[in-house]
């Protein structure tokens, strides 16, 4: 059973709060299930905007589960030493929180969100900058469902959409888990292997919906544990923070740093 904190309900045993007073975890996931696929209908047929920044992240969670959820669209907060459910991998520290989304998006915005890339190109720093994000761990849950609209989003406007009906939503968990860790090979792969056919006169909004079709029953929730011995390197996190650019981690004036206000960290 899952441990409380302060985002469930006590003595639940990790069950979510949330605005529809459900109490069962079953019963919770299917409603999130529901009000992202329902919400994502949505948003598929809306223009995409020039700048996928943090701030388009949590615009993505606040809308796919505010109906849930009273905190949807906000960071999470909750203490360090977390570890994915059923993983030995540790999510980022809070130290580590801000910088790794100031670099993840900073880094995103240097590449105008990986457009003008060919597939491989484009796949390479998708996985690696996928794997980044789910190290960082916005949100208290609903990140899988979020990330993968944001992806979604960032890759039709990259002109590579991803072919989602062949997304295995389980094998992609594994891959974006070691990716974390900087083992974003298998996952680049895995995500070239399933772009959509270039110039695809068969893509359309209702193809981008199906980010969900398959996803909704094999999205698990993003349940806390403490960590237990069983972990990614820390080094392993600090080598890919290495590999970014310095960023001015100081600058308020950004959409970023605008997201990031009241982490409580």
């Amino acid at each position: 059973m899952a441990a409380d904190d302060r985002y469930t309900i006590p003595g639940s045993g990790g069950v979510l709060k949330n605005k529809l007073g459900l109490t069962s975890q079953d019963r919770l996931d299917r409603a999130m299930n529901e009000s992202a696929t329902r919400r994502w209908s949505i948003m598929v047929r809306e223009s995409i905007p020039d700048q996928l920044d943090l701030d388009y992240l949590t615009t993505i969670h606040r809308r796919l589960l505010s109906p849930v959820l009273t905190w949807a669209g906000e960071m999470r907060r909750f203490g360090d030493e977390v570890i994915a459910g059923g993983t030995g991998i540790v999510y980022a520290r809070s130290e580590f929180f801000r910088n790794g989304l100031k670099d993840v998006f900073g880094q995103l915005a240097s590449e105008d969100y990986l457009r003008d890339l060919n597939p491989r190109e484009f796949t390479n720093l998708l996985a690696d900058r996928w794997g980044y994000l789910t190290t960082i761990h916005p949100f208290r849950d609903g990140n899988t469902r979020s990330q993968s609209a944001y992806v979604d989003r960032l890759a039709v406007r990259a002109g590579h959409p991803i072919d989602w009906p062949q997304v295995d939503v389980p094998t992609l968990r594994s891959l974006r888990l070691s990716a974390m860790t900087g083992s974003e090979r298998p996952l680049a792969n895995y995500l070239y292997d399933r772009l959509a056919p270039q110039n695809s006169a068969d893509f359309t909004d209702a193809h981008s919906a199906n980010v969900f079709a398959k996803s909704d029953a094999a999205i698990q929730p993003d349940t806390p544990s403490q960590q237990t011995g069983l972990s990614a390197s820390q080094s392993d996190l600090d080598e890919r923070r290495r590999r970014f650019p310095e960023l001015d981690i100081n600058d308020h004036n950004s959409p970023e740093a605008d997201a990031s206000e009241g982490l409580g960290l």
